[in-house]
C-alpha cells in the first residue's frame, strides 16, 4: 500500500519550513544524504517496503549502471526509505524493490519498471530473492558512495572505462567542452 509521499530527508532547499521530521537525514559512510523519494509502499504483513520514482523519460538503468555505481539513485532511496522508516515508525522494513514510475506518454514507455541486478526477473521467483536482490543493491552502491568519497577526498578522480562513456557519464559533464577524455583510448 502507497504509504508516504514526496518523504524528503536532509536539507533540501524549499522543504525546511514543511517537514522537520527527517530533517537530520541519513548517512551513508562519511556523506550525509539528502533528497526526497517520491512514494514508498508499504507491505505490513510482511514487513516490506518498495520505492517508486517518478519520471518523465522511460529509461531505467542498466545492470552495468547499478553494478558500476553509475546509477546510485534508486539504491540510495531503498537505503534511505529503510533507515527512515526505522527512525519514524521503530519497525524494521526490508526493502524489496524499487521501480521506475514512466509517465512518458505513450504506450510502450508508460508505467512501472522494476530495477535490479538480474537480468531477468523470474515468475516464480519469490520474496526473499526480491529482498536479496535489493539488500545487494544497496550494498553495492553503499560501497560504490564509501569508494567516491575516498577517491575524492584522495584528489583521485578517475577517468570512466565504461564502453560508452559519452552516453552515459559525459553527456551530463559542465566540463565537456574542454575535458579531452576522447582523445585518451
Amino acid at each position: 500500500m502507497p504509504e508516504f509521499f514526496e518523504m524528503s530527508f536532509g536539507k533540501v532547499k524549499h522543504e525546511e519550513k514543511y517537514s522537520k521530521k527527517f530533517r537530520e537525514g541519513i548517512t551513508a559512510g562519511r556523506v550525509k544524504l539528502k533528497g526526497k523519494i517520491d512514494r514508498i509502499d508499504i507491505n505490513e504483513s510482511q514487513k516490506i517496503l518498495k520505492v517508486i520514482d517518478y519520471k518523465l523519460g522511460g529509461t531505467k538503468p542498466t545492470n552495468e549502471d547499478l553494478s558500476t555505481g553509475i546509477s546510485l539513485q534508486l539504491p540510495l532511496y531503498l537505503f534511505a526509505a529503510k533507515e527512515l522508516i526505522k527512525k519514524d515508525l521503530g519497525i524494521e522494513y526490508r526493502p524489496a524493490d524499487a521501480q521506475i514510475f514512466s509517465l512518458k506518454y505513450n504506450e510502450k514507455d508508460f508505467g512501472k519498471k522494476s530495477i535490479s541486478l538480474k537480468t531477468r526477473k523470474s515468475k516464480a521467483e519469490n520474496i526473499e530473492e526480491e529482498i536479496d536482490s535489493a539488500e545487494e543493491l544497496i550494498k553495492i552502491c553503499l560501497e560504490m558512495v564509501n569508494k567516491f568519497t575516498e577517491d575524492i577526498s584522495l584528489g583521485k578522480f578517475h577517468l570512466s572505462t565504461l564502453k560508452n562513456r559519452e552516453a552515459k557519464v559525459c553527456r551530463f559533464c559542465d566540463f565537456k567542452r574542454i575535458c579531452r577524455i576522447q582523445e585518451v583510448d
